[in-house]
């Protein structure tokens, strides 16, 4: 039969294995000004947030970031994108990344491209009436 004695984790109790442990929500902004909706987890320094931006439009050349993280990001750290409808890719476009900035509480979001440069989003890219921007990233903070 399994033994129950948390000694063998390390820990004494389960309070001390979650004794950081927040969640909640938070309010994501485009570089535009647009607000979405969003929630996180936080277990320790490594923080999941989740974001939705729904019937965007846009214009523009201005690279699109999402900012007002709940936390500081640590590193620069890559995540994934869960859903995206109506977003224009460029034609050498074979990703898109989203990606923290170290010390900052900054998203930035690119396409990855063939042949170059990655290629910022941008107001352009998501000019239809219900762009949307649906996301997931996993990063630490110090």
């Amino acid at each position: 039969s399994a033994n129950a004695d948390s000694s063998a984790t390390g820990a004494s109790t389960t309070s001390e294995l979650l004794d950081d442990y927040e969640e909640g929500t938070w309010t994501p902004v485009l570089t535009d000004g647009k607000t979405g909706s969003g929630n996180y987890v936080k277990i320790g320094r490594l923080v999941t947030v989740n974001f939705l931006f729904a019937n965007i439009g846009g214009s523009g050349s201005t690279a699109q970031r999402v900012t007002a993280l709940p936390f500081t990001s640590y590193t620069q750290n890559g995540g994934s994108y869960s859903e995206i409808y109506k977003v224009e890719f460029p034609s050498n476009a074979v990703d898109f990344i989203l990606f923290t900035y170290a010390g900052s509480t900054t998203l930035g979001m690119t396409f990855q491209v063939s042949d170059g440069i990655p290629i910022a989003l941008t107001g352009s890219h998501v000019d239809h009436s219900s762009s949307t921007l649906n996301g997931t990233i996993t990063y630490q903070t110090s």
